[in-house]
């Protein structure tokens, strides 16, 4: 489910980046910050998926 909101969130920013940055710059550079915020977030529940599964096993 988190994976979910995750990429949902990630397709909201990236429509918003492309929507605004162009007119924008301080509104593109935050939502530069939040994507990458947002990727290490998708990359620290990946890891924490895989040790939950690897546990499991």
């Amino acid at each position: 489910m988190t994976q979910i909101l995750l990429r949902l969130s990630q397709g909201v920013l990236l429509v918003f980046l492309g929507l605004i940055a162009p007119t924008r710059l301080n509104v593109g550079v935050a939502v530069c910050v939040g994507l990458a915020i947002l990727f290490e977030l998708m990359a620290w529940a990946d890891r924490t998926n895989r040790k939950r599964e690897q546990e499991k096993a």
